[in-house]
């Protein structure tokens, strides 16, 4: 029995660590409308900048999203610019936030803010906009960056802001690391995706060790 449970020990070990990996691989970007008549955006989860490339450095200004024609791209700087800028993996596909197929109809920057830490979602391949990700470089712990961006407009619609309804996520092809903007209904699960993230030396070593639990354990359940 106590190697049994040795070996549940060992599985829930590792399978703590890689779920730990995975919830510092997703961020969302959550618009909503309330019952008050207003929408507003929530920013949540985490990513680590190590499962993305890093890029040369692209500007943003002001709180808002944008609609260029290339791609639909968002951001807030008012607490300042961004001076760590990253990019997704070759072959990552970002037709997700294509215009005019993505997630906005029309640029809009009549945001309140209460963020603190500055962001936007864009950067550049061959001149031309793409998803990426720039923040700055005091955020990071880690490497790991998290947002605490909530933005409100009063009086108004999804619709009326530039909104359109839907699902919006851009998978990296490496890490599988990904970046969300969901415009009403509720937050998406995980996507699928058939890339395997690679855990840095740290969790190689725990998960190294949750395996000797369960290989003990095994030895003496043989015994």
């Amino acid at each position: 029995m106590k190697a049994a449970t040795n070996i549940a020990k060992g599985g829930l070990l590792a399978g703590l660590l890689l779920s730990a990996a995975s919830a510092q691989a997703q961020l969302y970007f959550h618009f909503e409308e309330t019952a008050g008549g207003d929408v507003t955006m929530t920013a949540s989860g985490s990513i680590d900048t190590n499962d993305l490339t890093p890029v040369a450095p692209e500007s943003w200004g002001g709180i808002g999203i944008e609609e260029n024609g290339e791609t639909d791209i968002m951001g807030d700087t008012a607490s300042g610019s961004t001076d760590a800028h990253f990019g997704f993996s070759a072959g990552t596909d970002y037709s997700a936030w294509d215009a005019p197929t993505g997630p906005f109809a029309s640029s809009n920057f009549n945001w309140t803010s209460t963020a603190t830490r500055s962001f936007h979602i864009y950067t550049r391949e061959g001149g031309e906009r793409v998803p990426g990700l720039g923040v700055v470089q005091a955020d990071l712990v880690g490497g790991v960056w998290t947002p605490d961006a909530t933005w409100t407009q009063t009086d108004t619609d999804l619709a009326t802001v530039g909104l359109i309804p839907g699902t919006y996520t851009v998978v990296d092809a490496s890490s599988g690391a990904f970046i969300t903007i969901q415009v009403g209904g509720e937050l998406p699960p995980p996507p699928v995706t058939e890339a395997v993230p690679v855990p840095p030396l740290p969790l190689w070593g725990l998960l190294a060790l949750a395996g000797l639990f369960g290989f003990a354990g095994a030895r003496r359940l043989r015994g």
